[in-house]
């Protein structure tokens, strides 16, 4: 659970830039449009691949770091997504508006939040 809480922030963590800044959080510049991110805390660590667009917006993040449950409560590893799409601006900060998670398992992926692709609010406090 520890891990998967970490990764969820690792995926999250552009969306407050002062996270993606933490020391906690190492960064490798892969090529001109991936990086690999490495989370650490606490002694346990996660990390994930990004994909960047020309323009330097997140498309994706990626990581082999999450375990999927079942309904059954059986576990097993796959690889997990995130995507995100449709940026705006709003309050003069870049945002994307769609946002989805994605298990890809060996028999096929399996979009478990946002299917549908509904516009989501982020907001700044």
């Amino acid at each position: 659970m520890d891990k998967a809480c970490l990764v969820t922030i690792l995926a999250e963590c552009l969306v407050v830039p002062s996270v993606a800044l933490q020391d906690y959080i190492a960064w490798e510049g892969i090529d001109d449009t991936h990086a690999k991110a490495t989370i650490i805390y606490y002694g346990i660590s996660a990390s994930g691949i990004f994909t960047f667009d020309e323009n330097g917006a997140m498309l994706s993040f990626k990581t082999s770091d999450r375990v999927a449950t079942d309904m059954n409560g059986e576990q097993r590893k796959a690889e997990w997504s995130a995507i995100v799409s449709d940026y705006q601006t709003v309050n003069g900060i870049r945002q994307p508006k769609v946002l989805q998670s994605i298990w890809h398992y060996p028999e096929g992926d399996s979009i478990y939040f946002n299917e549908n692709k509904s516009p989501v609010k982020i907001e700044y406090h």
